[in-house]
């Protein structure tokens, strides 16, 4: 995900507000070219406009929707005057990067999609001229960039001493619930802070233990959900964030899906890059099996 955040931090350099037609056009690049489903795709594009500042649409156009609604007249009908408060409003919220001229464009087909229908105007033939001849948006112009290919789904799978490589080869490794497998991705001074465990654990020998009992888990696998943040030197890589873990429940046979969050330090000296410091602590809430990891 966190590739597809950087992909969608690109767009700084050019116009911040992104248009309906280019947010379905990230979200389609998500799922096709990053490998996300839409529901992460969709997470990703709300968390990555966010961190680089731009400005979706679709949010506008839910804001100035409501603005509008609670103009509306009984019979659905928009007034000229109650238009251009909603085209200013559009234009504020879009923190002034698009012309007034292309809001009144965006906030006509608003009103299209919600149903609502123009008021008459005008002193001696009424009509609906002033909304009639407004002219659709003009289509996208930008320029998509391809993904660099380290970002491309293929090679995605890949294992390097990128710390996203390392992150889900560890990931595969726990669903294996191979414990020499994933004791390979920690270094030999490795740290280990676990939510069930009380004591530091330092080291693989110690670090061993741990895993042996999670791998005993039928049907162990980890899900990264969100990566909040990411810290790089020369050295070494730290990345935090959100990640889900589940298995069969050994009583009752039921899936057990318990969220947590993480803090890795990847240390980049040779190739594969490994785990130095594994930070892991539940997320409040009664969560089933969130004392087990």
């Amino acid at each position: 995900m966190q590739q597809f955040l950087d992909y969608i931090g690109s767009f700084r350099s050019g116009r911040r507000f992104i248009t309906l037609e280019e947010e379905r056009a990230l979200l389609h690049m998500g799922t096709t070219r990053f490998g996300l489903t839409l529901d992460d795709a969709m997470s990703a594009l709300l968390v990555g406009t966010r961190q680089s500042d731009l400005i979706l649409e679709s949010e506008v156009a839910d804001e100035t929707a409501a603005f509008l609604a609670g103009r509306v007249k009984q019979t659905g009908r928009i007034a000229r005057s109650d238009f251009r408060a909603a085209t200013d409003f559009f234009t504020a919220r879009a923190g002034n990067v698009i012309t007034p001229n292309e809001a009144s464009r965006r906030v006509r087909q608003l009103v299209n999609r919600s149903g609502w229908t123009p008021a008459r105007a005008g002193w001696v033939w009424p009509d609906t001229s002033w909304f009639d001849g407004i002219p659709d948006p003009v289509p996208s112009t930008r320029t998509w960039m391809a993904p660099p290919a380290a970002q491309t789904a293929d090679a995605a799978q890949s294992s390097n001493g990128d710390a996203g490589g390392v992150l889900r080869d560890w990931g595969a490794a726990l669903q294996s619930r191979n414990v020499d497998r994933i004791i390979s991705h920690y270094t030999a001074d490795a740290l280990l802070l676990a939510t069930a465990e009380q004591q530091p654990l330092i080291g693989p020998p110690q670090i061993r233990t741990y895993f042996a009992r999670l791998a005993s888990y039928e049907g162990l696998s980890v899900q990264f959900q969100q990566e909040l943040q990411r810290l790089s030197s020369d050295r070494a890589t730290l990345v935090s964030g959100l990640y889900t873990f589940s298995w069969r429940d050994p009583a009752s046979g039921n899936q057990v899906v318990t969220p947590a969050r993480y803090s890795f330090a990847v240390r980049q000296s040779g190739s594969p890059g490994r785990i130095s410091m594994h930070h892991s602590s539940r997320v409040p809430g009664n969560y089933p099996g969130a004392d087990q990891i």
